[in-house]
This record gives structure tokens, sequence and C-alpha cells, in this order.
């Protein structure tokens, strides 16, 4: 099949890339961080990270990953601790506080998102977008993609929540 640049997935994709980029500026702006600080924060809520990992997930170098894990550690919007394996390798964690924010601001659009869902799909219809999706995001960018773990209904991962 020839390529077409106006084929309905891609204009999709498109919108979809333009709806999350924005809703971030946005998130970022009433955050007072910069993009690249929301990026590590939403790297984050998967658990923490040692330090070294985030300047190839994040395509960032090293030197830059430094500067804005100092400027987040400032904000006491992320823990740096050695890790229990190598206590020279940092990881870097997010406070229990910034759960909190990040949930304020995107949790009302993953709510709309899985009540669309849920109105919308069946069960195996949602799980077969689900794949889809996960497919999509491969061909467009294989190496930032991996699996997620589970998360609790308050939209955490098990690693990553903090102790009540």
């Amino acid at each position: 099949m020839p390529f077409d640049p106006h084929h309905p997935v891609l204009i999709a994709c498109r919108q979809l890339g333009a709806a999350f980029d924005s809703r971030d500026a946005e998130i970022a702006h009433a955050l007072g961080v910069t993009r690249n600080e929301l990026r590590l924060l939403n790297l984050l809520e998967d658990g923490p990270r040692p330090q070294v990992s985030v300047a190839g997930v994040l395509g960032l170098s090293r030197s830059a990953v430094t500067s804005i894990a100092d400027s987040l550690t400032e904000r006491r919007l992320i823990e740096r601790s050695p890790s229990t394996e190598d206590r020279r390798v940092k990881l870097l964690s997010l406070t229990p506080a910034v759960w909190g924010v990040l949930a304020q601001h995107y949790r009302p659009g993953g709510e709309r998102v899985i009540e669309a869902i849920a109105s919308d799909f069946p069960e195996d219809a949602a799980a077969a977008l689900a794949e889809t999706l996960s497919a999509i995001a491969a061909a467009i960018h294989p190496s930032l993609v991996t699996p997620s773990p589970p998360r609790d209904p308050r939209g955490m991962s098990p690693s990553a929540r903090p102790e009540p």
C-alpha cells in the first residue's frame, strides 16, 4: 500500500499527539515547571529510576538531567537516594506531595477517557483498542514503549505509591 500522509489513522495520531502536547503545556504552566521537568516527573510515576537511565529515555544529556534533577530536588518535587544495590547509583523518585498534584491535573482527563471507552466499547473492544494504541506507539518510537505495571484505583503503580 502506498504511503498516504492523509490516512485517517495518521491524522488521528497527529490529533492525539497534539492533544497530549497541549495538555502537557497547560499542566507544566500550572505546576510552574518546564516541559522537560514535567517529562521527568511523568517518567517517575512508574517508580524510582536511576538518574543515569533517565537521560536516555528523555533524549537529554546527562548534564541536562542533572540540572533538571537539581532544580526539582531543590523545590522538593523529587528525591535522590542511593540504590540499595549500588550506592554510586542515584535513584530519582517523586515526593509524596507530588502524587496529589499530578493526580489533580491528569486524573480528570484519564477519567474522561475511561468513561468514553466504557460507554462506547465492550470490554474486549477496549482491550483491542489498548493493544492497537500500544502497537502504534511502538511503531512511532519502539525504544520508548515498555509495559507498565498494574495500577491501583488511584492511578499509582504499586512500586511508586507513597506509604500511607
